[in-house]
């Protein structure tokens, strides 16, 4: 699939029409799915995984042309990224506005990071891909800050609704689910989250209006 560009496409078509439906109507978030096992919450957190596993893996610098193997993934990152935080943001959960890819890019050699995922997750999940996905040896830590750095951009969100949607657990998306109260119809209160042990998260204060 890293070599199918119309895979990539219609991954990234659906998870538009994800964000139409689910920011418009905000409650579809807390409808439960038609089969215990299935869950959108997953399916998007797999995809801006494995992207940006692709992307971690990748040698170019920015401003340099990505290769073509890397173009599909990079199209579920720039469109994934916001999106995820804003049916995040829809349903209340109180996140700060969404990180860009464009904006990561340059941070990539900064310090990984807190993120849910480990560094022997990553370096463990490198190794299973491989010869698919090749991580040059002596990258490791240029591979883990460039995937933490990008993990950290939806992290939070993934999270959150895996917790506010009792999401089926999957590896590395809705098996580390944060815990979510309960929603308020009539009010527009931002929901109270509780991140445990987990990673610091930037929030923002709920303003006057929606106290």
């Amino acid at each position: 699939m890293l070599n199918n560009a119309d895979f990539w496409k219609t991954q990234a078509d659906w998870m538009l029409d994800l964000e139409q439906t689910h920011t418009a109507f905000p409650i579809l978030s807390y409808f439960p799915e038609t089969d215990a096992d299935h869950s959108w919450v997953a399916t998007v957190g797999t995809l801006l995984d494995a992207a940006a596993l692709v992307v971690s893996a990748s040698e170019t610098a920015a401003g340099e042309v990505y290769a073509d193997v890397e173009k599909g993934p990079l199209l579920i990152l720039v469109y994934g990224l916001p999106l995820i935080v804003r049916i995040a943001r829809a349903a209340n959960v109180p996140l700060a506005p969404p990180a860009r890819l464009a904006e990561l890019v340059p941070q990539f050699t900064e310090p990984a990071p807190p993120i849910s995922i480990r560094r022997d997750e990553y370096l463990a999940a490198m190794a299973a891909m491989a010869p698919v996905l090749v991580l040059d040896p002596g990258r490791e830590e240029e591979g883990w800050r460039r995937f933490a750095r990008i993990r950290s951009a939806y992290d939070p969100s993934i999270r959150a609704l895996a917790g506010l949607t009792t999401a089926y657990p999957a590896p590395w998306t809705t098996d580390r689910p944060a815990e979510v109260g309960k929603p308020r119809f009539l009010r527009r209160r931002p929901l109270h989250v509780d991140w445990s042990e987990s990673v610091p998260v930037p929030t923002v204060s709920p303003s006057p209006e929606s106290s």
